[in-house]
């Protein structure tokens, strides 16, 4: 798998917290939020995310982020 940019990590560091914290995955707007940037661009992390294969979703639904890799095993 590909290894992961600085903001990358820190979006599936956000995600798996987020999923510890609440018992669900954020929303991209979520993320957004979380991160002071908008939804495209957030969206934007996510689907590379998921295209490095460090998550997965289905597309058109909420909350539906599963994460496949967690960021701890990233050694970059």
């Amino acid at each position: 798998m590909e290894g992961l940019t600085n903001k990358q990590k820190e979006y599936l560091s956000y995600i798996e917290q987020f999923i510890k914290d609440v018992g669900y995955p954020p929303t991209q707007r979520e993320c957004a939020n979380a991160f002071g940037v908008t939804v495209m661009a957030a969206r934007d992390v996510i689907y590379t995310l998921k295209k490095k294969g460090y998550i997965d979703f289905i597309e058109g639904k909420y909350r539906t982020i599963k994460v496949l890799k967690r960021s701890l095993q990233e050694s970059n």
